[in-house]
C-alpha cells in the first residue's frame, strides 16, 4: 500500500507544471527589446527620417506589448509600466505623421519612461 501511495504521489508531483514568475516574464520581455538598442543608435545621429526608424519603433511597441498583462506585486513597478505603455501609445500616434520634431520629442518621453523604471529595477 505504501508503494502504491508513493507511486501515486510521484505521478501527481511529476505532472505539476512550472509556473513562470512575474519577474521571469518581465526579464524575458526585456531581453527581447532589441529594437530599443537599434533606435538608440539612430537617435544618437538624430536620424528620425531613416527608413528603419518606423520599422524599429513598431518592433519596440510590439515587443513591449507583452507587458500589458503584467501585474507585479509592487505598485511602483505597475505605475512605471502604465507610464511606459502610455508613452508608447502616444509615440505610436506621433509616428503616423511626418513631424520629425514631434517624433524626437515623443521618443524622448519613451526614453524617460524606460530610464525611470530601469533606475529603480535594473
Amino acid at each position: 500500500m505504501k508503494k502504491l501511495m508513493l507511486l501515486g504521489m510521484a505521478c501527481f508531483m511529476g505532472s505539476a507544471t512550472y509556473a513562470e514568475s512575474v519577474d521571469d516574464k518581465v526579464l524575458a520581455i526585456m531581453e527581447e527589446l532589441g529594437a530599443a538598442k537599434k533606435l538608440k543608435r539612430l537617435d544618437k545621429k538624430k536620424d528620425y527620417k531613416n527608413a528603419d526608424w518606423n520599422k524599429y519603433s513598431m518592433e519596440l511597441i510590439e515587443e513591449y506589448n507583452g507587458m500589458k498583462d503584467i501585474k507585479h506585486s509592487e505598485k511602483m513597478f505597475n505605475d512605471f509600466n502604465v507610464k511606459m505603455l502610455k508613452a508608447l501609445e502616444d509615440y505610436k500616434k506621433v509616428l503616423e505623421g511626418k513631424d520629425y520634431d514631434a517624433i524626437a520629442k515623443s521618443w524622448k518621453d519613451v526614453g524617460a519612461a524606460c530610464k525611470a523604471c530601469h533606475e529603480e529595477y535594473k
